[in-house]
């Protein structure tokens, strides 16, 4: 400022002589500088000692899109008392500028962004003398609900660097006194996230005494929606939440895989869920039932966790169950088995069980299952699936962990005489009604050569979409993006088969038109029948088996 260069490019005069202890001095380019982006600003010099105080400047002759950033910055600078100089607090805005092709097809330059920086000084030392210091900033505010912006009353706080803590009074205050300046991690429980068993986590930037003049807390909903990685717009209703932390006597890394196991109450089939916990070994589950038994237990390796069977409120739809990991007993193991067709194609969501032990669970996209602790000895092993003939076994715990099963790829469904007859006489009424789409076996007897996804592409408003191979599903809506996002529910014999979001739909061609003595087809929930409302968004096949 000073320099002989900067005098020449630049014209000063004073701006400001009202203030008794400072001349305001601005600075602008000379015309001479009027097409080179340059600096102009206003200095603020000690009027007793002529010492600069501040400087603040702003970039010139930019174009307009930059020019109104308000790019520049701002500096103060402090005398030490061995008579150095030191810039105590600076800031400095400078944008950041793209070329864009405009409509007319022209370059033309935009801001895209603004990047800000600076700093404050609050102590330097020189060997062991201190030659510059201010008190460290009082940090105090409110605690202020996102959603609402109302003050949250008896917030607990915790920053977890300084290992201090406060509480906000009946107003939503709260202080933390003299904070050392820097980040600082800054957890907050309120009474709504201690339902939840959660706590909002959030940086603080700490720099002068307003630094936490408002801490904004996320709502239950908010949080619950981070947990579930859902948007707050398609949060019609708030999920169920089963979460909780997995703890070890020695840590290592191994994942440690979490289990959730119940019945479904429309079904009554068994629904079986895992997932894997995080690096600090969090695990959680959304959507899960309400009012019902689930089974919750986790395993890592050679260790596993003593099964927990909890129930989640209606109310408060939370639950945080902690679970930790010991090693098994010396007379006890895991099992883990396949279950595959004749085609070796995997055989989803089959129920396996071990009914001596009341163990039971079901097989994953890949066919697998498992048990995490067993006793050793001698057991029958079940494996059951609507439309696939049934499995028994019996296997020896101790001396096999690994089993391998296999069934029939022909899906097919045992039932009664007088079970088959009452199925057919609500068919009869339902045909008669003129309401839906029937095949009896007269008609299907004409197409036993064919695939069931050339015979079923024939009726009204379907849509047979390719999967795999040579696979096919059903679907009411046009386009098959739209019929592999919502499938048609189908019902093998009065049972369900695949209802939507119960594991994967079947595969029709799997499926042949002489196992049938006779299929219906709904199209959606006005046609459906009521034994079938609430499952035919997407339309619904019912499927009655030969005897």
């Amino acid at each position: 400022l000073t320099s002989i260069e900067f005098a020449q490019d630049h014209c000063a005069r004073l701006d400001d002589a009202s203030d008794a202890t400072s001349l305001i001095l601005t600075f602008e380019p000379t015309r001479s500088r009027q097409n080179i982006i340059d600096i102009g600003g206003r200095i603020a010099i000690d009027r007793r000692t002529a010492e600069l105080r501040w400087l603040s400047f702003r970039y010139t002759n930019m174009v307009a899109p930059t020019a109104r950033t308000e790019a520049g910055g701002r500096m103060e600078f402090t005398r030490l008392k061995d008579a150095s100089w030191l810039i105590s607090d600076w800031s400095i805005r400078v944008p950041v500028t793209d070329s864009v092709l405009s409509a007319d097809k022209q370059r033309t330059t935009v801001a895209t962004a603004i990047d800000i920086a600076g700093g404050r000084l609050f102590s330097a030392r020189r060997d062991a003398d201190t030659v510059f210091a201010i008190p460290f900033p009082d940090v105090a505010g409110v605690v202020i609900d996102s959603a609402t912006r109302r003050l949250v009353p008896h917030a607990r706080m915790f920053l977890r660097e300084a290992f201090r803590e406060a509480t906000s009074d009946s107003v939503g205050r709260f202080s933390f006194g003299p904070l050392r300046p820097g980040a600082h991690t800054l957890q907050v429980n309120t009474a709504a996230l201690d339902s939840l068993g959660a706590g909002s986590v959030m940086r603080l930037q700490v720099m002068d005494a307003t630094s936490a003049r408002q801490v904004v807390v996320p709502t239950l909903r908010q949080t619950v929606a981070g947990l579930c990685n859902r948007s707050i717009d398609e949060m019609f209703q708030m999920p169920s939440v089963l979460h909780g932390v997995v703890s070890a006597r020695a840590a290592d890394s191994v994942p440690t895989t979490v289990h959730a196991t119940w019945t479904d109450t429309l079904t009554h089939a068994i629904v079986s869920v895992r997932t894997t916990t995080d690096a600090i070994g969090q695990y959680r589950f959304c959507d899960v039932p309400t009012t019902r038994s689930i089974e919750v237990h986790a395993e890592q390796g050679a260790r596993a966790s003593k099964g927990e069977v909890v129930t989640i409120d209606r109310v408060v739809p939370f639950r945080v169950v902690p679970m930790r990991l010991e090693e098994r007993s010396a007379d006890e193991s895991p099992i883990a088995g396949l279950v595959r067709d004749s085609t070796r194609r995997a055989v989803i969501r089959a129920t396996v069980r071990i009914d001596s032990l009341n163990l039971v669970t079901l097989t994953d996209v890949d066919g697998s299952f498992h048990f995490a602790r067993v006793p050793h000895g001698r057991y029958r092993l079940t494996v059951r699936q609507l439309g696939y003939a049934a499995v028994d076994t019996m296997i020896e715990i101790g001396a096999v962990a690994n089993v391998q099963l296999r069934t029939s790829r022909t899906p097919r469904l045992d039932r009664t005489a007088d079970e088959a007859a009452r199925s057919l006489e609500k068919f009869d009424e339902r045909k008669a009604g003129g309401v839906g789409q029937f095949l009896t076996r007269e008609m299907l007897a004409k197409s036993e050569r064919k695939q069931m996804s050339d015979v079923l592409k024939d009726l009204r408003s379907t849509i047979v979409a390719p999967i795999g191979a040579n696979g096919a599903i059903l679907n009411n809506r046009p386009g098959v993006l739209a019929a592999l996002s919502c499938p048609s529910a189908v019902w093998l014999d009065e049972h369900p088969l695949y209802v939507g979001g119960l594991g994967d739909p079947p595969d029709i061609n799997a499926f042949t038109p002489q196992q049938f003595e006779a299929i219906e087809y709904y199209v959606d929930e006005r046609q459906a029948p009521s034994e079938y409302r609430g499952f035919a968004r997407c339309g619904v096949l019912v499927l009655h088996t030969r005897q």
